[in-house]
Order: structure tokens, then C-alpha cells, then sequence
């Protein structure tokens, strides 16, 4: 019976100490060094072991997104607005369009100075200095082109694409439209090679016009050429421009009409190599 109670006491007295060193610390060396032992208390107490919650997706406002995206690629809405310096060159077919054209420059507050060329080509504008000479004359804002009539006939195109290419780097990278030629017969090589050139927003097609033609089946009445000058100016305003400009209908026409009128002129001809 007192081996029992001796054995009772010595474990009772051990666990004592035991109980009493969980909770003391022991220094070695500095004075801010110890052993962490045993927390007796804290493997007795059951821990919680947390739950893993799913993350919550954030919702993409996709459409609000989409609508931002739009607006900063969005192109400008109507045309611009300011005068323009227009500077209308090409073949005899100026000669008639440059009339209607002036009353829609001057009733929209825009100058423009028309050149025709009679029987010229796109190899005459690109192969001279004539461009030259009237760019630097009247230092444009804005070329439009029409020329090609002397052209539509020809099979080979290939050099003069390289011509329309020289005609365009020689604008300097001015904003331009070309008006092609209003084929009286059903050819279309030298025109979709035009289109092809300079872009489709920047070539105006006056090729499927049903217009009524002069004395030589070629050249249209002058009202025709008031109706296709009506189409033409339509579309310089619209978004199927790469640079529209306000071409309003006029509401009167314009008092004087001037044009510089030049002189056929034929090129050397090119040896064959």
C-alpha cells in the first residue's frame, strides 16, 4: 500500500515538473536567445482546420468593354469640316466637270483652281513637272484627279500602275480622290487596275453612270455632267471617302467659272528595249 502511494506521488511530482518547464523559458548564451518547448496546452486543445471557400470570378462587363474599344478605334463621325484648297486636274473630262465642281467649292467655303489637260494621260502627269508646277503654285489642301479617259482601251496595265504610283508619291502624301473615267463602252481592265492603285476609298467609280453624251459619244452633256458631278460630290462627303469634306448640294450656281486649259502636248516616244 505505501509502495502505491510512492509510486502515485513520484508521478504526480514528475508531472509537476513537466508542467512547470512547458511553461518557463531556458536561456543559452545571450540573453535574448531560448528553446521553444512544448506546448502542451495547445496539443490539447482541438484545432479548426479551415475550409477552402471558392474564389468568387469577377464578372467582365464585356459590353462596356466592348463599347470602349469601339470609341477609341471609331472613325470620326462626318466630314471635315474646314476649307480646303482644292487643286482638280486630268484629261479634257475636267474641262466639263470643273463648272459644277466650282459651284460646290465655293457654296461649301472652299478654293479650288481646276487644270484640264486635253488627250493627257497618266503617263503625261507622272513623266513631266506639270503636277509640280501647279502644286507649288497653289499649294492645295486637297487634289482631285480625273483622269484616264484616254486610257480605258489600253490591255496593258502594268506600266501605268507604276505611272498612277509616280502621280501619287508626287502629292506628297496630300489627301486625294480620283474620279475615273465614264466608260461610254464595257472595258474595265484599265479601271479596276485604278481602283486597284490608289484604294477604293480614295477612287470615285463613274463607271456604272448611265450618262447622256456629246456629238462624239464620249464626252457627256453638260447637264449630264452637272448630275455626275452631283454623285461625285456625294460621295466625298460620305464615310466611303478615306477623306471626306463638306460637299453640300449648292443652292445657286457659281457667277464666273475659270480653268487653266493646256495644250496637247505628245511625249517622246519610248524605246523599245
Amino acid at each position: 500500500m505505501k509502495t502505491d502511494i510512492k509510486i502515485l506521488l513520484l508521478g504526480l511530482s514528475a508531472l509537476g515538473i513537466l508542467i512547470l518547464y512547458s511553461f518557463s523559458p531556458i536561456q543559452i548564451g545571450e540573453e535574448d536567445t531560448e528553446i521553444r518547448k512544448a506546448d502542451f496546452l495547445a496539443l490539447a486543445t482541438p484545432t479548426k482546420i479551415p475550409v477552402a471557400h471558392k474564389s468568387t470570378p469577377v464578372k467582365k462587363d464585356t459590353a462596356n468593354s466592348a463599347a470602349i474599344a469601339k470609341k477609341a478605334v471609331a472613325k470620326p463621325e462626318g466630314p471635315d469640316t474646314t476649307s480646303q484648297k482644292i487643286l482638280f486636274i486630268g484629261d479634257s473630262m475636267v474641262g466639263f466637270l470643273g463648272k459644277p465642281f466650282e459651284s460646290y467649292a465655293l457654296c461649301n467655303g472652299h478654293e479650288i483652281e481646276s487644270v484640264t489637260w486635253a488627250s493627257s494621260t497618266t503617263r503625261h502627269w507622272a513623266e513631266t513637272d506639270t503636277l509640280q508646277h501647279f502644286l507649288r503654285k497653289y499649294d492645295p489642301t486637297y487634289v482631285v484627279i480625273c483622269l484616264g479617259s484616254n486610257e480605258i482601251f489600253t490591255k496593258n496595265t502594268d506600266q501605268r500602275r507604276e505611272w498612277v504610283k509616280t502621280i501619287e508619291k508626287k502629292l506628297g502624301g496630300l489627301p486625294y480622290v480620283w474620279i475615273s473615267p465614264p466608260n461610254w463602252k464595257e472595258v474595265y481592265t484599265f479601271t479596276d487596275m485604278l481602283c486597284d492603285a490608289v484604294g477604293k476609298d480614295r477612287y470615285f467609280d463613274s463607271t456604272h453612270l448611265k450618262l447622256d453624251r456629246g456629238p462624239d459619244h464620249a464626252h457627256p452633256t453638260h447637264p449630264a455632267a452637272a448630275i455626275w458631278m452631283d454623285t461625285v460630290a456625294s460621295w466625298m462627303q460620305s464615310d466611303k471617302n478615306r477623306h471626306p469634306i463638306v460637299m453640300a448640294r449648292p443652292d445657286k450656281k457659281a457667277k464666273t467659272y475659270h480653268i487653266h486649259a493646256l495644250k496637247p502636248y505628245r511625249l517622246p516616244s519610248k524605246k523599245k528595249s
